[in-house]
């Protein structure tokens, strides 16, 4: 008798530990399951989330198309610079004309009350920065001989016009005048429409009817006015 019921409870553990390892193998299956929902759930989020990245690329690629953004263009050429900039200077300073093949000219941030004719032997000029200073009346007329120039700054100064020969820079993309006291221009400067990316006339006195007649001028610009 008591060798018929120890067979019996060893059945009976058998049954359990059949039934508890069916149990394991579902719930494995099922949290197996769950994972591949989640990992699928991820890829196709990531997929969507990727696709509406390559709308906001081709949109903004859409928008550089029309004006490119400094960003997209090439950097200024900095490769032989003479800087002079924030030094107390009331004069252009004489040591520059010591590197007239310079790609990069800054004087910023001076007291220049004017500039120089001889300016014009800086022939192989790529950028020229003369802003915050104290320059008046017009550039002089000798840049014209700057024409590899592609990006002039002038702003922050108390110039009231811009000289003709602007018209003669074809190679110009970045031209700053922003912050001066300028209430005119010369219609040379609808020269530029075809390299000109951005003139910036913000904080000057420039009736409305000049900005819409600049605007038809440069139809290509990104003309900032305030």
């Amino acid at each position: 008798m008591k060798k018929y019921i120890s067979i019996l409870s060893l059945f009976a553990l058998m049954f359990v530990f059949t039934g508890c390892q069916k149990k394991d193998l579902n719930t494995t299956n099922v949290s197996q399951e769950g994972s591949q929902k989640n990992n699928t759930s991820q890829s196709s989020e990531n997929t969507n989330s990727g696709n509406s990245g390559d709308i906001v690329v081709n949109e903004n690629s859409q928008e550089e198309s029309v004006v490119p953004p400094p960003s997209v263009i090439d950097p200024p050429d900095t490769s032989n610079s003479a800087v002079f900039s924030n030094q107390g200077l009331d004069v252009f300073p004489q040591e520059a004309f010591q590197n007239t093949n310079a790609t990069f000219l800054n004087i910023s941030q001076n007291k220049i009350k004017s500039l120089p004719s001889e300016i014009g032997e800086f022939t192989k000029l790529d950028s020229l920065n003369v802003s915050e200073n104290l320059l008046t009346g017009a550039l002089p007329a000798e840049i014209r001989k700057m024409t590899k120039l592609r990006r002039l700054n002038a702003s922050s100064n108390d110039l009231t016009g811009i000289p003709a020969e602007i018209g003669q820079l074809s190679n110009l993309e970045f031209l700053n005048f922003s912050g001066n006291n300028i209430n005119t221009y010369p219609n040379e400067i609808a020269n530029l429409k075809d390299n000109l990316l951005r003139l910036n006339i913000s904080g000057n006195p420039f009736s409305e009817a000049q900005i819409k007649e600049l605007e038809q001028l440069l139809p290509n610009t990104v003309i900032v006015t305030e």
